[in-house]
């Protein structure tokens, strides 16, 4: 196992450049980077930035644990009319992610079109007032859309994965879906499921902890059952009551536990610390999660 660290963790809107220098500083063996607009396809990732990009990670002997894509970016793999633009995007991605020399593509499973909630991320909705709130709310309530056609819904996007697997399985990479809170795909099991709907051997998932340990996931468990479909983890912290964006450590998951569970496994990818941003001690967070789970491994 190696600990690798998310580019955006030091910021959302900081270029890559400026993360990879402080992560390669840091010692990290990894880093994740991002397409976070739909822009960047033109704009940022050009072939001379690329270049820099590989240039900089080689020199810090960083790898690119894998490549990010930004999931309302693939909004279009929820529904059929926005599925071929959406397939087309994906497979840009596809080579920006073999350029940077990495061997797994990534998104986030999407939520239900139509569902809302209070919350300015839905995703973060775990309690009546939770940070970033758009309203106080007195009850703990969602709005669904009018109608819901679940059985439709779930074989259109059960077929949009697949097509993303085959078109990251052409271009030599894995696919690795990473699990929101309400997501059409949302916990280890709805995972398990999609995989053997989907049947693509290629196809894995992204683990981010603390999403997992939202939705009261024993993560060691779910890491159990995951086996030989782990590809990366997100390694994230939670206080088991509102917050799930706290560096490892930082929270309640015991971290001795979950590092036994992925060794009885033999998982031997990265762990890459995801954080909201913590001001001018995001680099001190980062540093003594990444000793913690040193320490751990």
């Amino acid at each position: 196992m190696k600990i690798g660290c998310c580019a955006w963790s030091l910021g959302w809107f900081k270029d890559s450049e400026d993360s990879i220098k402080i992560i390669g500083e840091e010692g990290f063996k990894g880093i994740e980077l991002i397409l976070r607009e739909e822009k960047q396809l033109k704009d940022y990732y050009t072939e001379d930035r690329i270049r820099k990009i590989v240039e900089m990670n080689d020199s810090y002997d960083l790898s690119v644990s894998q490549f990010v894509i930004h999931s309302p970016l693939l909004e279009g793999l929820v529904n059929e009319n926005g599925k071929k633009e959406a397939l087309k995007t994906f497979e840009r991605c596809t080579q920006i992610a073999k350029e940077l020399g990495t061997d797994i593509i990534n998104t986030v499973a999407h939520h239900l079109p139509g569902l809302s909630a209070p919350a300015e991320f839905l995703a973060n909705y775990v309690y009546t007032y939770v940070p970033r709130m758009k309203k106080l709310a007195g009850k703990f309530r969602m709005q669904l859309p009018d109608s819901i056609d679940w059985d439709a819904t779930w074989k259109n996007y059960a077929d949009s994965i697949g097509a993303c697997a085959d078109i990251a399985g052409d271009a030599g990479l894995s696919f690795s879906l990473e699990l929101h809170t309400y997501g059409l795909v949302a916990n280890t099991d709805g995972f398990l499921k999609l995989y053997d709907d989907v049947g693509a051997k290629n196809l894995g998932i992204n683990m981010d902890t603390g999403f997992h340990f939202a939705q009261r996931e024993y993560i060691p468990m779910s890491i159990h059952k995951l086996k030989g479909k782990l590809l990366n983890i997100h390694a994230r912290d939670g206080d088991g009551l509102i917050c799930y964006h706290q560096a490892p450590g930082f929270g309640i998951i015991d971290w001795e536990d979950v590092i036994q569970a992925l060794k009885k496994i033999n998982y031997d990818g990265f762990l890459d610390l995801e954080t909201d941003f913590y001001e001018e001690d995001t680099e001190r967070t980062l540093r003594i999660a990444k000793e913690n789970l040193e320490k751990l491994i």
